[in-house]
Order: structure tokens, then sequence, then C-alpha cells
């Protein structure tokens, strides 16, 4: 995501701030459950294999990938987010776009830029970024 993401609400201290905030860090879980299938998948198949067996196809997870990043655009346009929101939303764009070059990667059978991919998957796993 292109775009920052601005929060203008320091904590939520409605119930609007509090549904906007489930939603974002919902997402975020949804994220990381993704980012986990795919570190998975990567323990247990090689490149090749992961273009091979994965379904739904790669073509398919980055057309869902481009939903979510639509997703996340609109998202990040709401007012009233706070800033455990925003940061959700950050989290889940960079997660999003990681796995999107992981994919990518896949498709191309670039294994250099798959390990790099797979790298920073893990880093975003660890929280370390």
């Amino acid at each position: 995501m292109s775009q920052a993401i601005v929060f203008d609400v320091p904590f939520a201290s409605t119930d609007d701030h509090r549904a906007k905030e489930d939603v974002c860090l919902d997402l975020w879980q949804r994220a990381i459950g993704y980012v986990n299938h795919v570190l998975e998948t990567d323990e247990q198949l090689d490149i090749v294999q992961f273009r091979a067996k994965t379904h739904p196809s790669i073509e398919e997870l980055l057309s869902a990938i481009g939903h979510a990043d639509a997703l996340l655009k609109l998202m990040a346009t709401a007012e009233g987010l706070t800033h455990s929101a925003a940061n959700a939303l950050l989290n889940c764009s960079r997660a999003i776009g990681t796995l999107q070059c992981t994919f990518i990667a896949v498709v191309k059978q670039d294994k250099e830029e798959y390990d790099r991919c797979i790298a920073e998957l893990n880093l975003i796993l660890s929280g370390s970024i």
C-alpha cells in the first residue's frame, strides 16, 4: 500500500472506534495466518512443488491478494482509526506485499527472490519488522 495510514484517535473511546479497531486487528490475525501457512508450505515443498501443488493456484492467490490490498486501502481512508488499528493495517500491508512478492517469485521460479521473501515473512512473523 503506497498511501500513508493516518490515525486520528489515540485509543478506542467509542463503540465505532472499537469496531474499526476490531476489524483491523482481525485482518492482521488473518494475515499472520496466511504468513504461517506459506512458511509451513515452504518447509514441506521446494519452489517447483510450491507452484505445482498449491491449491488454490498461485494465480488465484495473487488475485485474492489484490482484493486484500484494495480492502486495506479502503480501510486506510476510514476516519476514526485508532493507533492500534492503523498499526494493524500497516502490518497487514507489509505482510500482504511480501506474500505477493513470494507468489510472484514462485510464478517466475526465481529462487533467490523467493528465499528473500521467505526470510522477510519470517521477520514479519517474529515481529522484527
